[in-house]
């Protein structure tokens, strides 16, 4: 059935299929076509979409788009979007708690209702508060195949946020992320063959992870996982050592903003590991890492400036 063919009921309900299993471009023209609808769900879903690909290209032009799309939303009366609009924009603290008090409620019947989407909405908010509560329902939309829960509800028992670690458990979703194409499934499955955890040690099965996290996911999964890549290969792990592989990965990971990749590439260029020596660069580089806080960084940048002004 093509989009100009279906009521509104029925094309909600497809992209919204679309959007829970990961399928995010072909979602995206029944989302747009909602939108034109005036879909309150489909709109606050196109401003998602275009949330996810701002974080992916540092597109401010994505960035204002999905603002908009989320007023509109919320104008409209999507519970979700009007949580996440007043979350975001309200800064009367008044209003927002008179608000949100309301919302809120509202928020907990679409979860109870089966809604996946409010389900892992709710999840992220209960999250920090009661994360044991808020695993619950990111459980519950995980279980229901959302590829967002199965990623956050992955990442949570592998960090073992406010518990030990559940290397099996997390394995088990993370094996469902990827098979939706999840770049931060890929991300944390490679950690698991890096470190050997529940599965064997096996670097060259992590860097296949890592790529695909790279080539699929947003900056800053990119970004680490391009960091990744360079210090297997600068470490010969899984690969042949080669130096100028790894400042080119690492320079990668720097490009995305990824802020341990700015030490490391400094030290590249300030032993000429892997490029070409570049004092100059080395210090641009020791700069944005000790803004980040990088107290390494710190203290390399001070012994560098002594060296200059002893020259």
């Amino acid at each position: 059935m093509s989009g100009e063919s279906m009521t509104t009921q029925e094309m909600e309900r497809e992209a919204e299929a679309l959007f829970i299993s990961n399928k995010l471009k072909k979602a995206e023209p029944l989302l747009e076509s909602l939108t034109q609808r005036r879909s309150p769900r489909g709109t606050y879903l196109l401003s998602c979409i275009c949330e996810s690909r701002s974080w992916a290209e540092a597109g401010d032009d994505d960035r204002e788009e999905a603002a908009e799309l989320l007023e509109m939303a919320s104008a409209a009366g999507d519970v979700i979007a009007s949580i996440e609009y007043l979350r975001t924009f309200e800064s009367d603290m008044s209003a927002y708690e008179t608000r949100i008090n309301k919302l809120v409620p509202k928020l907990r019947d679409l979860a109870e209702s089966g809604d996946v989407i409010a389900q892992e909405y709710f999840a992220s908010l209960l999250l920090d508060v009661n994360v044991s509560e808020g695993v619950k329902w990111l459980k519950k939309a995980a279980d229901a195949g959302y590829w967002l829960a199965i990623e956050e509800l992955a990442e949570i028992l592998y960090l073992g946020i406010d518990s030990e670690p559940d290397y099996p458990e997390a394995i088990e979703y993370l094996k469902k992320g990827i098979a939706l194409e999840s770049a931060r499934c890929n991300l944390y499955m490679g950690y698991c063959s890096y470190m050997g955890h529940e599965v064997l040690l096996d670097y060259g099965a992590a860097m296949n992870y890592f790529k695909k996290a790279y080539k699929t996911g947003p900056r800053g999964t990119a970004g680490e996982a391009a960091y990744l890549m360079g210090i297997m290969y600068k470490n010969g792990q899984g690969a042949t050592e080669d130096d100028k592989i790894a400042a080119g990965w690492i320079e990668l990971a720097a490009d995305a903003g990824y802020e341990p990749a700015f030490y490391e590439l400094a030290s590249c260029y300030f032993t000429g590991r892997g490029v070409e020596q570049d004092l100059d660069r080395a210090m641009e580089l020791l700069t944005k890492s000790a803004e980040k806080g990088n107290e390494k960084a710190r203290v390399a940048l001070g012994s560098l400036l002594s060296l200059q002004r002893g020259n």
